[in-house]
């Protein structure tokens, strides 16, 4: 088959030729010699030749640079002519700069090669591998403990965190394909586990605070689940999250048990203190009735006299203040 014989061949040969100059593919064919017999407008247009300039050259003269350590070229085209198997394989054109994509099919006389410039699918392809790979470091470094199962609650992923957490109560790392509820696992962890993984293959998220016993201390635990749907809709497995709250949580607690100390305090303050004050300024008052002249021009009572009344006026602040808290009257 070359270029000037499909031209002036049968009609039937000819929609052939007319099919291979409209398709968007790259087609040429080669014989079993590696000469080039036949290219389309699609090949010439993409390495810049003429048809009739090529035509009967070697295909390894004309790409010299295909035949380089490291391409698949020359090995995968003689296996399709010495095996006679179609085949198909990606690979660097470095004559053009780009990436193929190449089905290859025996023929009678050679070979016929079709390829496609597949450059952006394998650059957008290099980069969601990346953001992957990149992703999973990230989530197998995280402190937090992230695993997922499947429905028979087989483990399909763990990072390093859930492996190690696991192995402390378990005993044993578990690996790809491992069923998480094995007889090693705590009874009661088991229970738990159990519970919430039927629930989420269910369809439902759940959300639960857990405290687990470690040595001396006390770890306070945020566990997720989520259920993982297929593109049917179809629960295909769980997603779980574990975040250590401990921290959080002792902080809260830490607040809470200083605000009821505050509490106490403003308590004692408004109503232990407002009797004995209202006393002291009751008795001054009675002094001033009972004895108006020894009282009247007598600095040091009136300087008593002012301090308990302003140590009246903020008791009755801090009642006022401490209404909002809640405390009895």
């Amino acid at each position: 088959m070359n270029n000037e014989a499909l031209y002036n061949s049968d009609p039937a040969s000819f929609r052939v030729v007319e099919m291979l100059e409209n398709i968007p593919d790259n087609f040429l064919s080669v014989d079993q010699h590696w000469q080039i017999t036949y290219v389309n407008k699609a090949f010439e247009k993409l390495y810049r030749v003429n048809r009739w300039d090529i035509t009967g050259k070697s295909i390894w003269d004309l790409f010299p640079g295909s035949l380089q350590q490291g391409f698949d070229y020359y090995k995968n085209f003689t296996h399709c002519l010495e095996k006679q198997e179609a085949i198909e394989f990606e690979s660097y054109a470095p004559f053009a700069k780009i990436w193929l994509y190449l089905k290859v099919y025996p023929i009678t006389d050679g070979l016929a090669i079709y390829s496609r410039d597949i450059t952006s699918q394998k650059q957008l392809r290099d980069k969601v591998h990346a953001d992957a790979t990149n992703l999973a470091v990230l989530i197998d470094h995280s402190d937090d403990l992230i695993w997922s199962v499947d429905r028979n609650v087989k483990m399909l992923f763990g990072n390093r965190a859930f492996r190690h957490c696991f192995h402390s109560f378990a005993g044993f790392y578990p690996t790809e394909g491992q069923y998480l509820l094995d007889t090693r696992v705590p009874l009661n962890m088991r229970h738990l586990w159990q519970k919430s993984y039927t629930k989420a293959l269910k369809g439902e998220a759940l959300l639960l605070n857990e405290s687990w016993a470690q040595e001396a201390n006390t770890m306070h635990m945020e566990i997720n689940f989520h259920p993982v749907y297929n593109p049917d809709g179809d629960v295909m497995g769980v997603n779980c999250y574990v975040k250590d709250v401990t921290r959080h949580k002792v902080n809260d607690d830490l607040i809470r048990a200083q605000n009821e100390s505050l509490r106490k305090i403003a308590w004692m303050q408004s109503h232990k203190m407002r009797r004995p004050v209202a006393n002291l300024l009751g008795i001054v008052e009675l002094m001033k009735m009972d004895f108006p002249e020894r009282m009247k021009g007598d600095s040091l009572m009136e300087a008593l006299y002012e301090s308990v009344t302003q140590v009246d006026a903020l008791t009755r602040e801090i009642v006022l203040a401490t209404k909002d808290l809640g405390l009895p009257d």
